[in-house]
């Protein structure tokens, strides 16, 4: 159960979470008259039909889909794969296929944990050498490292 705490404490905190209640959210969509095409991303089952939505926010269902019997402990799916995370992230997914990443197949989720969004290292260097650790100072000069990204 403690698992299920760390998980939904670092969510809560996340721009999935306030993926609908965002300030700066709300001001463009209200601008656009409140668009249903995009609460397909800011919201948790959205159903374009009916304009109805089980969650505010991207929930944990918008990932894993339903629960399962049995949750928690029982494991849930999950639907991370980077192509399915660029279904709303378009423009970073974009950018990621244009780097050597996409062509290692080095997805989100290998460097950035989902339920924060934040990287799984806090310093980027311990991230980078994870994978290149005979060579790491060819990506010393990396736009990443040389801006502190």
């Amino acid at each position: 159960m403690k698992m299920i705490t760390h998980v939904n404490n670092a969510w809560k905190e996340s721009p999935h979470a306030r993926a609908y209640d965002d300030e700066v959210f709300l001001l463009r969509w209200k601008s656009l008259g409140e668009p249903g095409e995009c609460l397909v991303c800011h919201t948790t089952g959205y159903q374009a039909t009916t304009g109805e939505f089980k969650a505010e926010g991207v929930t944990c269902e918008a990932c894993h889909g339903p629960a399962v019997q049995g949750h928690p402990p029982a494991v849930v799916p999950i639907r991370a794969d980077t192509e399915y995370c660029g279904t709303c992230h378009t423009t970073t997914l974009g950018e990621w296929r244009l780097t050597g990443h996409a062509a290692a197949n080095v997805g989100c989720s290998d460097c950035h944990n989902p339920h924060s969004q934040q990287a799984l290292f806090e310093d980027p260097n311990e991230l980078c050498v994870n994978c290149h650790k005979d060579d790491i100072n060819e990506h010393k000069n990396d736009v990443h490292i040389q801006k502190g990204i």
